[in-house]
């Protein structure tokens, strides 16, 4: 990757728990002018969000479940799914350095897969004034040193269960910080060709044959990449299709 010069620092605050760092994080944006960068940890999330209506299992103290502002003005808004790809190649990107295993992988849009297994996931909100980005909050919830998980996640892992030995939480969030830092460098210079590349490069089942569903039906369909909107295009027997979040399925 191209060296870029990171501008972005993190300035962190710790909470033992909360309900999720996101939405304690946006309730924050909205009583207060906070800078870029700012980072909400928390060691427990009593309501911890994925996408949609899905919540995200983390046992207490063991796992990275953080947020962090973004303000990109520099950005516009029909390129907003860079934020996904710089977030979902600077996670994987930390995993990698970690694991040190080329099966790291992205599963569109952003959730991270070793092998088939799901170790982190993300879920970015923003507020939009104008044709301007007002912020971006971006969450990260990354299974570090957890051993047993209880829901009905079909195929979590964690660092702990890839290594087998406890991670410190403090040594993988500043890892993250500095591939962050990096991307969004990368993204501030307009570098999308690029970032794009990357993106594909690691994306999960590109370019295999594979089973899926959509609207109950099962298809079999190969992904060949994402419009410019950051949906997801599959070519299928009868031809290519389309699709955004929660309106395809894959199937293990």
């Amino acid at each position: 990757m191209t060296p870029f010069v990171p501008r972005l620092s993190f300035e962190k605050e710790f909470f033992s728990e909360v309900d999720s760092t996101n939405n304690e994080l946006i309730q924050r944006l909205q009583e207060q002018d906070l800078n870029e960068g700012f980072l909400m940890q928390a060691g427990f999330q009593s309501g911890g969000k994925g996408q949609g209506e899905n919540l995200w299992e983390s046992e207490r103290e063991k796992n990275l479940l953080f947020s962090f502002v973004l303000r990109p003005t520099f950005l516009d808004i029909t390129k907003q799914f860079f934020i996904t790809i710089i977030t979902s190649l600077a996670l994987a990107d930390t995993v990698q350095l970690l694991v040190v295993d080329d099966s790291v992988k992205i599963k569109w849009p952003n959730d991270i897969y070793v092998e088939d297994k799901k170790i982190a996931g993300v879920l970015i909100e923003n507020a939009i004034q104008g044709n301007q980005f007002e912020w971006v909050v971006v969450g990260i919830g990354l299974n570090v040193n957890q051993q047993v998980f209880h829901s009905d996640v079909p195929n979590p892992v964690s660092l702990y269960e890839l290594l087998k030995e406890d991670v410190s939480l403090n040594e993988v969030l500043s890892i993250f910080e500095a591939q962050f830092a990096l991307r969004y460098a990368q993204l501030q210079s307009g570098d999308y060709e690029s970032l794009k590349h990357d993106y594909l490069a690691s994306l999960y089942q590109y370019k295999e044959w594979k089973n899926y569903r959509s609207n109950n039906q099962d298809f079999r369909g190969r992904i060949l990449g994402i419009d410019q909107y950051g949906f997801l295009r599959i070519e299928t027997p009868d031809g290519e299709h389309s699709f955004d979040v929660k309106e395809v399925e894959y199937l293990f």
